[in-house]
């Protein structure tokens, strides 16, 4: 099959991710989806896998507050249990259409936007949905015009599920036709999905597939906000707060400006020790008042995102 050699803007920068990321010190959190026996795949002699007719996942079923409320506390006990994501055991694997392929997922990491979806602050358009957006996987199956991957590659599949450019200046992540993984279509919480080819990316092997996964997202972002800087090695760079991107951004900056200082600004104490660990030369409670501080140095020149 003859691949073809384009990929979508995001796959460019995801790739360039892969490229500078020092994946050594990575802390990261993966959900595996975990085969269970009686649902394991067998090889065909021909090297295809044999799909079978129906998969696990967990979905989102409808908008769940998570906060603590009189309602919540009259909830009985089975409720409570329930959670927000509901188990279903006998979905049927999708066919990829034309560009399309379907994954067995590997694993999918686990992002603060599926909060975002539970709680109904970006809703999806129906229900049930299956959520997840960091997934890496094998392909195991192709839709027509498909030229850009083959049948077991491994590859990943982040917030960007497809879109198409409207006119100059407008990017793919703000198109009208914007539609994300795990919210306008299927995601990775689940042993098999669809995606289209161009927002699918090779991944390197380098990389498993858990220490792969959080690059998809956190890394996406973390990368892009490091490069909207525009910063050269010797200048400073702050980090308020160090959540799961600020992490790797920490990471990132200190392969890509090994001459500068880098100070981060958390709240929690584990956390601040944590950023230490990772190399930076200050944390800090909150960011301090007087110029003399560490502050000081993003008073002049710097650029704040």
């Amino acid at each position: 099959m003859k691949r073809a050699s384009s990929f979508s803007k995001t796959s460019k920068t995801i790739a360039l991710l892969f490229v500078f990321f020092d994946i050594k010190s990575a802390s990261i959190t993966a959900l595996a989806t975990a085969t269970p026996p009686s649902m394991t795949s067998t090889v065909a002699a021909a090297g295809e896998e044999k799909i079978p007719g129906t998969m696990q996942a967990m979905t989102i079923t409808k908008v769940t507050s998570l906060e603590k409320s009189k309602e919540k506390e009259a909830e009985s006990e089975e409720e409570k249990k329930k959670g927000p994501l509901v188990l279903l055991n006998n979905m049927p694997i999708p066919v990829p259409k034309p560009n399309e392929i379907l994954l067995r997922v590997s694993v999918c990491g686990v992002c603060h936007t599926e909060l975002d979806k539970i709680k109904g602050r970006t809703p999806p358009p129906s229900y049930p949905v299956i959520p997840g957006h960091e997934v890496i996987g094998h392909v195991v199956q192709v839709g027509h015009d498909v030229t850009l991957h083959e049948i077991g590659d491994r590859v990943g599949v982040g917030w960007i599920y497809d879109s198409h450019e409207e006119g100059e200046g407008v990017e793919e992540n703000l198109s009208t036709s914007f539609r994300a993984t795990g919210r306008d279509a299927n995601g990775g919480y689940a042993q098999y999905m669809i995606t289209q080819q161009s927002y699918a990316y090779p991944i390197p092997t380098v990389f498993t597939d858990k220490e792969a996964a959080p690059l998809l997202c956190a890394g996406g972002v973390g990368y892009q906000a490091l490069q909207l800087t525009n910063m050269h090695d010797g200048q400073t760079l702050g980090l308020m707060g160090f959540g799961g991107s600020a992490h790797i951004v920490l990471q990132l900056a200190k392969h890509l400006y090994p001459k500068s200082d880098i100070y981060v600004f958390a709240r929690s104490e584990q956390t601040r020790v944590f950023a230490l660990t990772l190399c930076c030369i200050l944390v800090c409670l909150e960011i301090p008042p007087s110029p003399n501080k560490p502050f000081g140095l993003f008073q002049n020149g710097g650029n704040l995102l």
